[in-house]
């Protein structure tokens, strides 16, 4: 995958707009991460994407859930950056205990 391949990226952010989603969506955990990512610049989200497909096709494969939870951890911390706090705090807050995992 290259950059290229990711022309259209703001285009999924595009179409939704945070105040109409959800509460409960599973795509994002708040609306706030919503409304950086649809601040980011497309070079940044590409970039972003680009990293966690990296993460993916390198640890991806690796046996192990706890391994594969590093991974889920690695690319959300890549995508949400400095919104990944606030994902794992709302998380949290819903009953739920975030697993960082364990790094291979």
């Amino acid at each position: 995958m290259t950059i290229d391949d990711l022309n259209d990226v703001n285009s999924v952010f595009n179409e939704a707009e945070p105040d109409d989603m959800p509460e409960e969506s599973a795509i994002f955990a708040t609306k706030k991460i919503v409304k950086e990512l649809k601040t980011s610049s497309k070079q940044e989200l590409k970039t972003r994407i680009l990293a966690s497909v990296e993460l993916i096709q390198k640890y991806g494969p690796i046996d192990g859930g706890h391994h594969k939870m590093w991974v889920l951890d690695q690319v959300l911390r890549t995508l949400l950056d400095k919104s990944y706090d606030d994902f794992v705090k709302e998380y949290s807050t819903d009953g739920y205990e975030w697993d960082e995992g364990i790094a291979p």
